[in-house]
């Protein structure tokens, strides 16, 4: 019978049985240490003190609840715990001889053989039935501290599945430490220790650390060849619910993790609170994390427009109460249904989030594409104003900057729009300019993710191309404080911290999934230059002129000056909407790119 077997066998056994056979082999070990003893130093005069010993021994670890420790979980706590049944016992000896006039050595000698008995036998039965048998996966813990110690702990009693072998603290110090007799190395020992005990991976467990810091300790890492997991907030190892699940996979958010600020709780609240609030595109990436930022800060009544059913039906997925949420499907180019939705509602801030996005779609969709964004865009502004909201903020993106398509020159014109309604309104109009955004619908990282699990190639456009990136709690927080700045219409920027080159970013992917760039020499995963799309640009651009750009209250918002060309907006809306209705895509097309040509020859 084979070692699996045996522990399968063991397994089986009720907790109970388990009990009775550890107790048995106590007991077994107390004979076996009294006999060998008593062989070589026979202490005859004090058998009867013997077999007392060995009879209450086991009956003080039931007591002391030793035998409730589950052996696969053994530690130097266990350990010491025997060793504390045995040194009372050790004690009860040594002034019994005043009483009972019992002194003998061999007696001491008899104990120490039996305490070592019965630690070697546990550290046996651990180590055969438990990490041989199971083949636990020998890992590395990153972090030296009371992080690292809870997740060790964490890991001892929720994933058998792991053997520590080692800590790795940057902390130089800490190198001559050691962690429940594990000893803490330094981040250079990290690939002699891979190989030594063929490690299966680093566990992170440095919540605290700066994202720059984490970004180093994720690339060193992703050169050793080993698997690596992260535990995401401090949070999820204080609570005492937390487990081995709170461990994730890293992701390609941690290495191009940027630095945060917190929220200024005036501005997030100063424009929401106790206000009606109108998110339109409310079930899109944005719109839908607007709508959840806003309900934690307490509105009078927040309504949400989304044109796509799948989008309403997630987001009702994920509202819990609806005592304070209505939501609509309609079209924002429908002005019977805007005038309704107006007429039932006096707002007090409106975030304008509803837009197409997606470059090649919108090319391809011209007519329609262009309409919704810059139409749409006239109508609400024009409903804001008649109806005296308070603030109006237009969501914006960074291709709007010197477009070089229809999607960008659609967003322009939607700038230009409610830059135009700002000057002859109550209604403050802002706009929020950004980059891209992480996990949002279609974007480059989702499509990555896709095409991994496919199996490649991972499809980039050019090696060039490069790209600003911020998660979006950060963009709608930071969308819903901007609406609180100033008291005038601003085009604000949002803070996008530094552009990623794409194809790095694809080979990053490809090993943070555990597989290798495809070479002449292995069948990895393969990238594949596809070229540029028709108007897409190998950098994005956040301002038509970076030396516009003024500090504001908040370090993440920025404001520009840029100028916003005059034209007669009505007369203007009237024709494309009469070349729309006509479907003269030419006409319509030469109206876009004179507004956007006018705006781009001023800045």
């Amino acid at each position: 019978m084979d070692l699996k077997k045996i522990l399968e066998f063991f397994v089986a056994q009720s907790r109970n049985k388990k009990i009775i056979i550890v107790a048995f082999n106590d007991l077994i070990l107390g004979v076996i240490s009294f006999s060998f003893v008593n062989y070589f130093l026979s202490f005859d005069e004090l058998f009867f003190w013997g077999i007392i010993t060995i009879s209450i021994i086991p009956l003080s670890f039931y007591v002391s609840g030793i035998y409730s420790n589950k052996l696969k979980f053994l530690s130097n706590r266990g350990l010491l715990h025997i060793t504390n049944i045995f040194l009372i016992f050790f004690i009860v000896l040594y002034f019994s001889q005043f009483i009972f006039d019992n002194q003998s050595l061999s007696f001491y000698l008899y104990l120490l053989f039996y305490l070592l008995a019965v630690i070697i036998s546990r550290l046996l039965a651990q180590s055969f039935f438990y990490k041989n048998a199971l083949q636990l996966k020998n890992i590395l813990i990153y972090g030296g501290g009371v992080s690292g110690n809870k997740l060790y702990n964490s890991l001892k009693s929720g994933s058998p599945d792991y053997n520590v072998v080692g800590f790795i603290d940057d902390d130089v110090g800490k190198s001559k430490e050691r962690i429940d007799s594990i000893k803490v190395y330094t981040p250079d020992k990290i690939p002699h220790l891979a190989k030594k005990f063929d490690c299966y991976g680093v566990f992170i467990a440095m919540p605290s650390i700066d994202s720059n810091r984490k970004k180093e300790i994720l690339m060193q890492l992703l050169d050793q060849n080993l698997v690596i997991k992260i535990v995401p907030s401090v949070k999820s190892l204080v609570e005492k619910s937390s487990n081995f699940s709170d461990i994730r996979n890293i992701n390609i958010e941690d290495l191009i993790n940027r630095s945060t600020v917190n929220p200024i709780d005036n501005l997030l609240k100063e424009n929401i609170a106790n206000k009606k609030i109108l998110v339109t595109g409310g079930g899109g990436s944005i719109g839908s994390e607007l709508v959840n930022q806003i309900l934690k800060l307490d509105p009078d009544q927040l309504v949400v427009i989304d044109m796509s059913e799948l989008n309403i039906f997630n987001l009702r997925k994920k509202i819990k109460d609806f005592k304070k949420v209505d939501i609509f499907l309609g079209s924002l180019l429908d002005k019977n249904f805007l005038n309704r939705i107006f007429q039932k509602y006096n707002f007090d801030t409106i975030f304008h989030a509803a837009a197409y996005k997606h470059v090649s779609i919108v090319e391809d969709n011209m007519l329609y594409g262009i309409m919704n964004n810059v139409y749409s865009t006239f109508l609400i502004s024009d409903f804001s104003v008649k109806q005296d909201v308070k603030n109006f903020v237009l969501v914006s993106t960074d291709k709007a900057v010197k477009p070089s398509n229809y999607m960008g020159k659609s967003k322009l014109i939607s700038e230009m729009i409610v830059n135009y309604f700002s000057k002859s309104s109550k209604t403050k109009f802002s706009i929020v300019r950004f980059g891209n955004v992480l996990n949002s619908s279609g974007s480059v990282l989702s499509i990555f993710d896709e095409q991994i699990k496919n199996g490649g190639p991972l499809t980039v456009t050019d090696k060039k191309v490069s790209r600003y990136f911020m998660s979006i709690p950060e963009a709608a927080q930071l969308i819903i404080q901007s609406s609180a700045i100033g008291d005038e219409c601003r085009t604000f920027i949002l803070e996008m911290g530094e552009s990623y080159n794409i194809y790095e970013l694809a080979k990053k992917i490809i090993r943070i999934n555990g597989f290798e760039l495809k070479t002449n020499n292995n069948n990895g995963i393969e990238i594949k230059i596809i070229g540029l799309k028709d108007g897409e640009k190998l950098y994005e651009e956040l301002t038509f002129n970076d030396n516009l750009l003024e500090d504001t209250n908040h370090p993440k918002i920025y404001a520009t000056k840029e100028i916003y060309s005059d034209f007669d907006l009505l007369s203007w809306i009237k024709e494309l909407e009469i070349f729309y209705q006509k479907s003269d895509l030419e006409s319509f097309k030469n109206k876009i790119d004179n507004l956007a040509i006018s705006h781009n020859k001023i800045n």
